[in-house]
């Protein structure tokens, strides 16, 4: 069975960040990508706390950082960067 597959780490034995897809109707890809700009989180990062706030799987805060940029800095709004300012 697919699931039973052992899941996939890095050389510290943590667990690799692997895709998780879903199709879903527009305005609900709208409703996270909203959700996630009003609370300064990535999609990823928002998607990740609601999972571990329902209870479906363990996350750890550092999971839930956005890696794109550096430590301490949140990655700039669509809006933002698409009006030229700077977060």
């Amino acid at each position: 069975m697919p699931h039973d597959r052992p899941t996939p780490t890095d050389a510290r034995g943590q667990s690799r960040d692997v895709q998780l897809s879903a199709m879903v109707p527009g305005h609900v890809r709208r409703a996270v990508r909203l959700r996630a700009e009003q609370e300064g989180l990535t999609v990823r990062g928002l998607l990740l706390r609601l999972i571990r706030d329902a209870g479906i799987a363990e996350v750890d805060d550092g999971d839930l950082v956005d890696r794109r940029t550096s430590p301490g800095a949140g990655a700039p709004s669509r809006a933002s960067t698409a009006s030229g300012q700077s977060r």
